[in-house]
């Protein structure tokens, strides 16, 4: 850019003595570029060599300077408007752009620091847990040379001992976690949009260089006519100069193999041998993993909380940045610099809340077999001894002073803070695993910015979907014989009253309607039933249960039993009143819940959903982060963090 602004200054100087000086500068221009043409092409180390090839902007100045070559006589206006409404322009738009330039190197190294950071914080993890295991040994070697009442004492001691150096391992465990997803993030997320803003920044400099080459070749056409045919020229390949051409070569002759970092992985001590699995067979263990988990769920709930918001900003920003060409250059500088810093700031608190998921996974999925809530927690009393001195002694109750919400937290092990990234299974592998399967899943911003993982059709868990849904057949289906008996152990009934649901849990029927039992009366009054696809409440004084061993003669229609059916009564007899109906005192409510994002099963027990689908729920989450639920005829679980209640 500082070359271009050069030459239209330059030329505004030459114009004065005409074609002799004109052909003089495009001729010094030819040569400066040949000498940067490599370099500007495909760069300084190019993984390829471009040979003869330059880019599409190089391609554009060289016509340029041919052309320029062709013009004899300019005017003096011509000068003065080329110093003023080109060089100067070219030169601030330069200036603007460095500043820009300098930000992102900036961004990069602020994200740098931070996953430094956060790495430095893995190996103090791991320099503590060290220091806890050779003081567990030294206290151990102190306890088996100690005898009588020392013995006991020193026995105590070792337990304590033995406690910090587990409770150091799993803080070790869970920095590594964090320390793995961070790595991910920085090299797979972070990374590409700094690189994708850089080459956006190049871009936006290319479409400007062109409008200022339309505007310098527009008033080389108002001031010189007999020069239009070769500024008709020099229009010709501005226009060809697409924006993304020159990204394209670049990227085309710098592409080389890129290997993935290895992961970080647990390192036993080499003074205490152990394995990577979280110690959890411990009250003392297990209280300090539900107090870290509590932590970390709510500060879970409020890093998600402010990416969210700085998420909005960002998206309106990427939204004006597709239509930069329509705006004027100054405001296409300030415009780039603010998305920067929007994208600054998200991936800032999108590693936050990351850190803060990863330790609810790990500890949820180091925990899936354990009741967290019933651990007693550790209560500090202060009591008179001896004396009257006093003495601070430690009790294990159910529940702490203040603690409701967190025990109420701990209940549930499924948070819908984590917004469609991955959800903790019910397993007991150890973190680690839990680390490797599911980390590409796991960021917030993936999602936004098109990198999200998708499951593939057609899989394994899709066909045990179809067999299940195969199980749902309609006993009273066409073909087979003449009668058809109830599904062994389904419950059937038969509408003796046409009811219109006055609620959203209930459903309309019509007289002699055949439904199908889901819970009967347990008292309340109302029955849950089926009909189609329709699931609802109706009164049970409307409906008769129908035998189990019942059958329904073919002929009869699917959708209705009429009169002198199985319901009884004379054909064409007029429509019957209902009874009263009681109100739903304690009546059972069927429970829906909107699916927020697509799921696919991958187990022959979970069930695939939709963003937008309405699924019944059957069995509710009872804190393992699952709830059994119904949709299109096939029943399973799904993640609750998935859905919410309608």
């Amino acid at each position: 850019m500082d070359d271009i602004q050069s030459f239209y200054r330059e030329r505004a100087a030459i114009e004065k003595e005409y074609a002799t000086k004109l052909v003089a500068l495009s001729s010094k221009y030819f040569e400066k570029k040949a000498k940067l043409s490599t370099s500007l092409s495909v760069g300084d180390t190019p993984q390829v060599t471009p040979g003869s090839l330059e880019n599409a902007s190089l391609v554009t100045w060289t016509e340029i300077l041919t052309e320029t070559e062709q013009i004899g006589k300019e005017k003096q206006r011509l000068a003065q408007e080329f110093t003023i409404s080109i060089a100067d322009q070219i030169h601030g738009l330069e200036l603007r752009f460095d500043e820009v330039k300098k930000k992102y190197v900036n961004c990069h190294e602020d994200v740098v620091k931070r996953r430094e950071d956060i790495y430095s914080s893995h190996k103090k993890a791991k320099v503590d847990y060290d220091a806890s295991c050779q003081k567990m040994e030294d206290t151990r070697m102190k306890a088996s040379k100690s005898y009588d009442k020392s013995k006991e004492k020193a026995n105590k001691k070792m337990e304590g001992k033995e406690h910090d150096m587990n409770k150091a391992k799993n803080h070790y465990l869970i920095k590594i976690n964090v320390a793995n997803r961070v790595k991910d993030k920085y090299y797979r997320e972070d990374l590409p949009e700094i690189l994708d803003g850089l080459q956006g920044v190049n871009e936006a400099r290319v479409s400007l260089l062109n409008s200022f080459w339309k505007q310098a070749i527009s008033l080389e056409k108002a001031n010189n006519q007999r020069c239009i045919t070769n500024l008709d020229k020099m229009t010709e390949v501005v226009e060809q100069n697409i924006q993304t051409l020159d990204s394209a070569m670049f990227v085309k002759h710098n592409l080389k193999q890129w290997k993935e970092p290895t992961d970080f992985v647990f390192v036993p001590s080499p003074i205490w041998g152990d394995d990577e699995t979280m110690a959890t067979g411990d009250d003392e263990e297990l209280r300090y993993l539900r107090k870290r988990l509590a932590d970390s769920r709510t500060k879970l709930s409020n890093e998600t909380k402010n990416v969210e918001s700085k998420l909005e900003t960002y998206k309106q920003l990427v939204d004006a940045k597709k239509n930069m060409s329509s705006i004027s250059a100054s405001n296409q500088t300030a415009l780039l610099s603010k998305h920067l810093m929007a994208l600054q700031s998200v991936m800032a608190a999108d590693t936050m809340r990351l850190v803060e998921n990863v330790e609810v996974e790990t500890i949820e999925l180091a925990t899936s077999d354990k009741d967290l809530s019933s651990v007693p927690v550790e209560q500090t009393v202060t009591k008179r001894g001896l004396f009257g001195r006093k003495k601070t002694v430690r009790t294990a109750t159910g529940t702490s002073n203040g603690s409701g919400d967190a025990d109420s937290a701990l209940a549930r092990t499924s948070t819908s803070s984590s917004l469609g990234r991955t959800v903790s299974r019910r397993s007991t592998t150890s973190s680690t695993t839990a680390n490797s399967t599911d980390k590409h899943k796991h960021s917030f911003m993936s999602g936004i910015l098109g990198r999200r993982g998708t499951h593939k059709p057609g899989s394994k868990s899709n066909a045990s979907n179809e067999v299940a849904a195969a199980a749902h057949t309609d006993p009273f289906g066409a073909g087979g014989d003449q009668t058809s008996s109830h599904s062994q152990g389904t419950q059937y009934a038969t509408a003796l009253y046409a009811y219109s649901a006055d609620g959203e849990d209930e459903i309309s029927i019509s007289e002699g309607q055949r439904l199908e039992v889901i819970e009967e009366d347990d008292g309340s009054g109302w029955i849950n039933v089926r009909h189609g696809s329709e699931e609802g409440l109706v009164p049970a004084s409307y409906v008769q249960l129908l035998p189990m061993t019942a059958t329904i003669p073919k002929s009869v229609s699917n959708d209705s039993l009429v009169s002198g059916g199985v319901a009884g009564g004379a054909p064409g007899s007029a429509k019957k009143k209902g009874p009263t109906v009681a109100p739903k005192r304690g009546g059972k409510k069927v429970q829906y819940m909107i699916a927020l994002y697509d799921y696919d099963a991958t187990a022959p027990d979970e069930l695939t959903i939709r963003a937008g689908d309405k699924i019944l729920v059957v069995g509710e989450d009872v804190g393992d982060g699952w709830t059994q639920g119904e949709l299109n005829a096939m029943s399973g679980t799904f993640p609750t963090a998935y859905a919410k209640l309608a």
